[in-house]
C-alpha cells in the first residue's frame, strides 16, 4: 500500500537518480569554478604582457613615457571587459572576476610601497618615474 501511494502522488523518486543528479550538478559547479579561474589566470597573464609590452615601447623610446603611461590607463578597462563573456553564466563569476584587478592592484600596491622592484613598470607607471 505505501509503495502504491507514492507512486499516486509522485513522491517515489528513486535515490539513485536523485544522487546521480546531484553528482551532475557538483561537476557542472566544479566545471565553471575551473572555466572562471583559469580566465582569470589567462586575463591576469594577458594583462601582465600588456603592460610589458608598453614598457618595452618605452624602454626603445618608440614612445614617450606620458603616452605609455596614458595608453595602459586607457586601454586597460575595456581590455578587462571584454573578458566578461569568457566567464561562466554561475553566480559566482562576478566575484571570481574581481580578483583580476584585485591582482593587479596587489601587484601595484608592492610596487608602489617599495616591497618589490621593477623599473620599467615604475617608470611606465608613474609621471616622474619614482615609485613614491
Amino acid at each position: 500500500m505505501e509503495s502504491f501511494s507514492r507512486k499516486k502522488w509522485g513522491r517515489g523518486r528513486s535515490t539513485s537518480s536523485t544522487k546521480k543528479g546531484l553528482r551532475v550538478a557538483a561537476m557542472s559547479a566544479i566545471q565553471e569554478f575551473q572555466q572562471d579561474f583559469g580566465v582569470v589566470g589567462a586575463v591576469v597573464a594577458g594583462a601582465y604582457l600588456w603592460v610589458q609590452g608598453f614598457e618595452l615601447l618605452t624602454r626603445f623610446n618608440v614612445l614617450d613615457q606620458k603616452l605609455s603611461r596614458k595608453l595602459v590607463h586607457m586601454t586597460m578597462g575595456p581590455l578587462f571587459m571584454l573578458s566578461w563573456p569568457i566567464f561562466s553564466s554561475s553566480s559566482a563569476s562576478r566575484y571570481i572576476c574581481s580578483l583580476v584587478p584585485l591582482a593587479n592592484a596587489v601587484r601595484l600596491l608592492i610596487l608602489g610601497l617599495g616591497l618589490g622592484t621593477n623599473e620599467g613598470v615604475v617608470k611606465s607607471m608613474s609621471r616622474d618615474g619614482d615609485a613614491k
